[in-house]
């Protein structure tokens, strides 16, 4: 049959312009119709094919005994997918995942390197276990990942049960001088890395799940960091430089968390203090926050059951000079963690910034039906045989001389913290750092220390400005100890009788405005000579004014009371109750939901 001349300009077009090259498929497996018998082939042959990618990689293999995979300089991205039966399967089977096991000896999984100066190129696992990788000396047991690489750890994919110096798990960095030339993982659809170690005898041992050393950045929506061991500091994450950065960042709405839960980090055998059992970050930045704008959604990140010397959850040293280190936790569940030393959650050394807040109206979801505030801090403890100041929540201080830290803490939940031998229930601050804490709640916190002085706050040399919160009943002798600083408790409420207000030495001061001392307190000793309310405040079970309580209406917009607990405006003015000095409400809670009350207005005396 003669060519049609619409096929013969066709066919012309082929010879001279080709069609552009497709992305191309590799299978793995034993049998006739699977294209590579080994992942390491099929590896080769994926890096160097220049179509259009990304390039995808069948695994139709269960297990797989691999030496120190090599994924270097691709020329596309690369896809590989474990769990296929067979090789002519078009979709894996969810609950068959293919296990890529490195051999006995010091070997790890996988090398994925690109050199700095090429375009960035991306990897993705899917339904793959990254395992036992085991490095004597060197980094990166299960992923060793360099240079301008995205590696996007998906659905199904696990790295367990993998050692070496740094980094027991996963190993990033990057030479490269700007953010496109950084190494990244990415954690989404639920993977999970956990039962790593970072276990030497010798100066290492950092990032026992994640080390990302420079140049790197660990961004996770959705996935789980847990049980990971570091010999020095970092159990669950190691941020080792200014250019090493983490974000956590779920997408709401959709039941995706990130949990980084039960990691360990020191050895009473290494000598030195060890710091962050959940996340140790050394000049770098840490960022999680819920993804858009939904009142529905859960906490950004659940950080729970880690330990360490120093700052259970998080450890922190920032730099001795400008400029200041960020880590920013906007809606965190922070609980369970333990120090050995100091900071039973949070540890700061220098010029570290802390944002500890929540974005959402509302309150989210702890467990089953519980609901609490959406930034809470629960159970975290100082468990150290040690007395003194130890910080059930944080502990902050600086070198002498050195860049001092800021705290800046806004409604959030304490509860049920506690330094077991020590005198500081909450936090301990030092040197010349700041903290500022706003709208939060402070109840049932230990300090089960010897020593008589105990407190939820203790500074010395620092100022503390402590507006618009409610403390309640805690464990304790005092609710503050200062030593030199000023202390500013504008539109606070104290109600715990039998407690001291303030332990005052070295010329510490008690700041509030002259005119309109916002206070209800159970004591006025140590506050300055003014007129304050000294009556039971009446706050309901979610720390809100009741109807008689005079903390309703009471006080200006003076200290930028801000949005309350809840994440709800302030100045709600309650018709039926008269304003004392305007309509906002003392404490941390804005009570919306009066509308009238037996008595008309009638304030409960002074």
């Amino acid at each position: 049959m003669p060519i049609s001349f619409r096929a013969s300009l066709t066919l012309l077009a082929t010879l001279v312009f080709p069609l552009p090259a497709v992305a191309a498929l590799y299978t793995v497996g034993h049998t006739t119709d699977c294209s590579h018998s080994q992942l390491s082939t099929a590896l080769a042959a994926a890096v160097a094919d220049a179509g259009s990618g990304p390039h995808q990689i069948r695994l139709a293999v269960l297990e797989q005994a691999v030496d120190n995979l090599l994924l270097v300089n691709p020329v596309r991205d690369i896809e590989i997918t474990g769990g296929f039966t067979a090789c002519g399967n078009a979709t894996p089977t969810a609950t068959f995942p293919t296990t890529l096991r490195a051999t006995p000896g010091n070997t790890r999984v996988m090398q994925i390197q690109n050199a700095v100066g090429n375009p960035r190129r991306a990897v993705t696992l899917r339904n793959v276990a990254i395992r036992d990788g085991n490095l004597a000396t060197g980094e990166g047991g299960g992923l060793h990942i360099t240079g301008p690489m995205t590696v996007n750890l998906e659905r199904g994919t696990v790295v367990e049960e993998n050692s070496a110096s740094n980094g027991g798990g996963i190993h990033l960095s990057s030479t490269g001088p700007t953010l496109d030339q950084y190494a990244q993982l990415n954690m989404a659809y639920g993977a999970i890395v956990r039962n790593n170690r970072a276990d030497t005898l010798v100066a290492q041992g950092y990032g026992g799940g994640i080390h990302c050393l420079r140049g790197c950045t660990v961004h996770a929506w959705h996935g789980e960091i847990s049980g990971n061991f570091a010999f020095r500091s970092g159990g669950g994450v190691a941020l080792r430089s200014g250019s090493a950065s983490m974000l956590i960042d779920p997408s709401p709405g959709a039941g995706q968390q990130v949990f980084i839960v039960g990691n360990a980090a020191g050895h009473a055998s290494n000598g030195q203090a060890s710091y962050g059992g959940g996340i140790f970050i050394n000049e770098g930045s840490l960022s999680a926050r819920i993804f858009g704008d939904d009142p529905t959604a859960d906490y950004s990140v659940r950080i729970t059951g880690n330990i360490a010397d120093m700052g259970g959850a998080i450890g922190a040293i920032g730099p001795t000079a400008l400029p200041y280190r960020n880590i920013s936790l906007d809606g965190p569940l922070v609980a369970g963690n333990s120090a050995r030393e100091r900071g039973g959650a949070l540890y700061a050394l220098n010029g570290v910034v802390w944002h500890i807040d929540h974005s959402r109206i509302g309150d989210c979801i702890v467990a089953g039906t519980v609901r609490k505030p959406c930034s809470y801090f629960f159970g975290n403890s100082r468990t150290g045989p040690s007395s003194g100041a130890g910080g059930a929540v944080g502990y902050f201080t600086n070198d002498a001389g050195a860049l001092a830290g800021i705290a800046n803490i806004s409604r959030t939940l304490f509860e049920n913290n506690s330094d077991d031998h020590g005198v500081s229930a909450v936090f301990e601050v030092l040197q010349d750092q700041r903290l500022n804490i706003r709208r939060s709640v402070f109840t049932g916190n230990i300090a089960g220390g010897s020593g008589g002085e105990r407190t939820l706050i203790g500074g010395t040399g620092s100022n503390v400005d402590f507006f618009y919160n409610s403390v309640l009943h805690n464990q304790v002798g005092g609710v503050f100890y200062m030593h030199g600083g000023v202390l500013r408790p504008q539109g606070s409420v104290f109600w715990a009788p039998g407690h001291e207000l303030i332990y005052a030495y070295a010329g510490a001061a008690v700041a509030l405005p002259a005119v309109a001392p916002c206070i209800v307190t159970h004591s006025t000793a140590g506050l300055p000579a003014a007129t304050y309310w000294q009556v039971d405040p009446a706050l309901d079970a979610r720390f809100a004014p009741r109807g008689r309580s005079p903390a309703l209406d009471h006080c200006t917009g003076a200290s930028d009371a801000g949005n309350d607990l809840y994440g709800r405006a302030p100045q709600h003015d309650v018709t039926s109750v008269p304003d004392r000095l305007g309509s906002i409400d003392l404490g941390a809670v804005e009570q919306r939901d009066i509308v009238l009350y037996s008595g008309f207005g009638n304030r409960p005396g002074n």
